[in-house]
This record gives structure tokens, C-alpha cells and sequence, in this order.
């Protein structure tokens, strides 16, 4: 399942640089920008019912639970469309683009809710079915879209047909498929009321929501200061940053989380935590070697990414902000996961606030010292990241760091996947001397994560396979 997910983003992560292409700075910078708004608005908005779903629903609790889930997404859909209206008759020379920004959310809400639910019920060839239908979808609007008409508007638009589509589809095939419903579980046994439901899902969505505006911030602050063409350059190496490491980590959170809830429920919260222990290894294991191997490629990839008119702030921005966005990934994914099984959730709002004031500290103190804007957005999204990691650390407690013995297993094989691509970067000049680095870093890397049972590789290949 996690791999149709990881199929599903690397898709939508390619059509963003095909977008990019074929959009230029200025009109990708618009399209960007509505996106932004619109996931901050579908987090905002919708992102609930599918943690709740994510948490809460399994193949034996009923439909209970489903149909109030359901019953929610259809009056919040009925705000987010009136909205979209409202826009078409208030939002001036710009009035279509801002409507489909609470269409887009409400559209991609839903799909991620409805992906939920059958990741909830490990309906594994029914999400893999609906991940290609929807990929399938974007793959052939979008680049058209953006070709065609050349304007932000229309790739917002072809984005919103795609989702449209595919969850008709589904939801289609789902009627023609059905089959008579089996006893519905009393809510009072099984079922958590709405105001639980919220308890757990609230602090989390707000804790996205202020990350997101912090990105959303990023993106805008360099709009104002710079035009909409310099917004482009620079959310292009945001967005490409931000998701190949959203990817990979939820990717990783699709299949070790559920894990630990499994575990947690079957024998109880000592061993749902020491799954988390050893989930949070392998993220380490996982984002890290990621994180390196951009940083020293990154040059003799950017031609191959981006268009001409991307090439230079692209590589430049894109390394200034590694570092931050590898932290906020392993904030995301190796340690939220600790207070989300404990339904401690409040703390990752005090977590996300710390790092809002961090972030603000340090804007202003690139306001006044002399550094460029790269370096800007790069202090502070790092500045932000460091204290959302350090208030998270002392909420969960030490016991969750890993020992010594998996720190030092780890800087052995990142050393040597960056000595060999060291080696390798002077000797050749174009496309091959890429393919050769990627290939001999990854593969060295591989090879001693396996000899020194890297974040417990062994077992868990093996637990992967039977």
C-alpha cells in the first residue's frame, strides 16, 4: 500500500517540475501560490476526517462511524462551495483563480479522506486502483492545461479535473460493487463521539495549519519583496524539496505507524512505543542519506530538473533550505508519531507555535544583519525547525533518541556514500557522471546500512516479505 502511495507522489512530484516548465517563473509563481492556499485551506478544513479516519476506522468497526464521518464532509463541503462563489463575484481581475482554491481543497479533501478509509481497512488493490486512476488523470489534464493556456488559472483548473474525476470514478465503482451492508456497530461500544474525535484530530490540524503558514509566509514574503517571478523560482526549490521528503516520510508513515497503533492496541502502549523507537531509526536511516546525497548532486542535477529560466536560484535556494526541510520531515514523521499514539496532541501546537516565534526572531534578525535572501528564508525556516524539534524532544522524553551504537552505524555509511561521490563529481561532466554518482552513493550506502544492520534493516526486510 505504501508503495502505491510512494508511485502516487512520485507522479505528482514530476508534473510539478513539468508544470514549472511549461508555466515559466511568473505564472508558476501564481499557481503555486493558489495551491499553497489551497492545501493550507483543505488542512484547515478537512484535514480532521482524515486523521480521524486514519486512527480511528478499521475493517470491523462498522459503518457508524463512516457515515458521521461522511455526514461532516458534507457540510463542510457546502461552506467551501459557497465560498468558491463568493470569490467568483468578489475576488476582482483574479476572481477564478481564487475560486478554485476552496474547490481544489474541497476536491482534494475528499480524496484523501476516501484514500483514508480504505488505508484504514488495508484495501490494498482498492487504493492501488484509485492512485492510478487519479495519477493516470493528472498526468494526461495538467501538462495540457498548462501547455495550452499557459496561465496559473488553468493549471489550478486541470489539477481540480483530475481529483474530480478520479473520485467519481470510485465512488462509481464503489455503488456497482457494494455489497449489503453487515451489522452496524453501536457507537457507544466501538465508536469515539465527535468531540473525541476532534480532541485528536484538532491539535494535529492546527499543528499543520501554522507549519503551512510558515511555508505559505516563505512563499509570499518573496512574492512581495520580489514579484511573482522570484515567488516562482523560489517555490519551485521549495516545493521540490518539500515533496521528495513529504513523500518518502509518509510514505514511511503510511506503513510504520499503523504498525505501532497495531502494536499499541494488541499489547499494549510499551510496545507501541518501542515500535515508534525503532520507526523513528529507520526515518533517520531514510531522510538523512537523502538530505546529503542532494546537497552534493544538486549542481549536476538542475539542468536536468528545471527550465532555463529556474537554473541558477533553483540550486541555490533548493541547498539553503536542505537542512530545514530534512528537520521538518523528521519533525513530521519520527516524532510527531510519538505524541499522536499517546493522544498527547496538544503539545505538537506548543511545538508548532515555538517554532512560528523562532521563525519570526529570525526574520527579524535578517531584517537587520546583511544577508541575502536566500540565506533569509534559510535561517528562518532552520531557526523555526531546530525549536519545533527541541519542544518536541522534551515533551516525548530521551529514552526515544537512538543509542549510540545506531549513530555511529550511521555516520560510518553516510561518510562513505559521500566519500564516493566526492571521488566520482571531478572525473566525469554531464548526464553520465549523474547517473554514476546517484548510483555508486546509493549503492555503497545500501551496502553497508545491510552489513551493519543499519535502523534493524534485516528484520524489517524480512518482516516485509513474509
Amino acid at each position: 500500500m505504501s508503495a502505491a502511495f510512494l508511485a502516487s507522489a512520485l507522479i505528482q512530484f514530476a508534473l510539478g517540475l513539468v508544470v514549472a516548465w511549461l508555466l515559466g517563473p511568473a505564472e508558476f509563481g501564481a499557481y503555486a501560490l493558489a495551491l499553497s492556499a489551497a492545501v493550507l485551506l483543505q488542512t484547515l478544513t478537512l484535514e480532521w476526517l482524515r486523521l480521524a479516519a486514519t486512527r480511528f476506522h478499521h475493517a470491523g468497526e462498522g459503518g457508524d462511524l463512516t457515515a458521521r464521518l461522511f455526514m461532516l464532509f458534507t457540510r463542510i463541503a457546502a461552506g467551501l462551495v459557497v465560498a468558491a462563489l463568493v470569490l467568483t463575484l468578489v475576488g476582482g481581475a483574479h476572481r477564478w483563480l481564487f475560486a478554485l482554491v476552496p474547490l481544489t481543497a474541497l476536491a482534494a479533501g475528499f480524496a484523501d479522506f476516501r484514500a483514508a478509509l480504505m488505508r484504514a481497512e488495508f484495501n490494498q488493490r482498492g487504493y492501488a486502483l484509485f492512485m492510478l486512476v487519479r495519477n493516470g488523470l493528472a498526468i494526461v489534464i495538467l501538462p495540457v492545461a498548462a501547455s495550452v493556456f499557459a496561465t496559473g488559472e488553468a493549471a489550478l483548473a486541470g489539477f481540480l479535473g483530475s481529483l474530480v474525476l478520479a473520485s467519481a470514478g470510485l465512488e462509481i465503482a464503489r455503488k456497482r460493487h457494494a455489497t449489503p451492508d453487515g451489522p452496524v456497530v453501536s457507537a457507544a461500544e466501538t465508536a469515539p463521539d465527535i468531540r473525541a474525535l476532534l480532541r485528536y484530530s484538532a491539535p494535529i490540524v492546527l499543528t499543520n495549519c501554522l507549519y503551512l503558514g510558515l511555508f505559505f509566509g516563505l512563499r509570499s514574503g518573496v512574492a512581495l519583496a520580489a514579484g511573482l517571478a522570484a515567488a516562482g523560482q523560489f517555490s519551485l526549490a521549495l516545493d521540490f524539496g518539500l515533496k521528495l521528503f513529504t513523500t518518502i516520510g509518509t510514505a514511511l508513515d503510511l506503513m510504520l505507524f499503523q504498525l505501532a497503533v497495531r502494536d499499541a492496541r494488541e499489547q499494549g502502549d510499551a510496545a507501541g512505543r518501542a515500535r515508534l523507537r525503532a520507526n523513528l531509526e529507520i526515518v533517520l536511516a531514510t531522510l538523512l542519506p537523502m538530505a546529503l546525497g542532494l546537497v552534493l548532486v544538486i549542481g549536476a542535477l538542475e539542468p536536468w530538473l528545471v527550465g532555463p529560466d529556474f537554473r541558477g536560484p533553483f540550486a541555490a535556494y533548493l541547498s539553503a533550505l536542505l537542512p530545514g526541510i530534512a528537520l521538518y520531515a523528521l519533525v513530521q514523521y519520527a516524532l510527531h508519531p510519538f505524541l499522536q499514539l499517546e493522544q498527547r496532541t496538544q503539545r505538537l501546537i506548543e511545538a508548532a507555535l515555538a517554532a512560528l516565534i523562532a521563525g519570526a526572531l529570525a526574520y527579524g534578525a535578517t531584517r537587520l544583519g546583511a544577508l541575502g535572501p536566500v540565506q533569509s528564508v534559510s535561517s528562518i525556516l532552520l531557526a523555526a525547525m531546530i525549536t519545533a524539534a527541541l519542544r518536541l524532544l522534551a515533551a516525548i522524553g530521551r529514552d526515544c533518541l537512538p543509542g549510540t551504537a545506531f549513530l555511529g552505524r550511521l555516520v560510518l555509511t553516510l561518510a562513505a556514500m559521500a566519500s564516493v561521490v566526492l571521488v566520482l563529481r571531478p572525473v566525469l561532466t554531464g548526464l553520465p557522471a549523474l547517473i554514476l554518482m546517484v548510483s555508486a552513493g546509493a549503492a555503497t550506502y545500501a551496502a553497508l546500512a545491510y552489513a551493519t544492520d543499519l535502523a534493524g534493516i534485516r528484520r524489517f526486510i524480512r518482516m516485509r516479505r513474509s
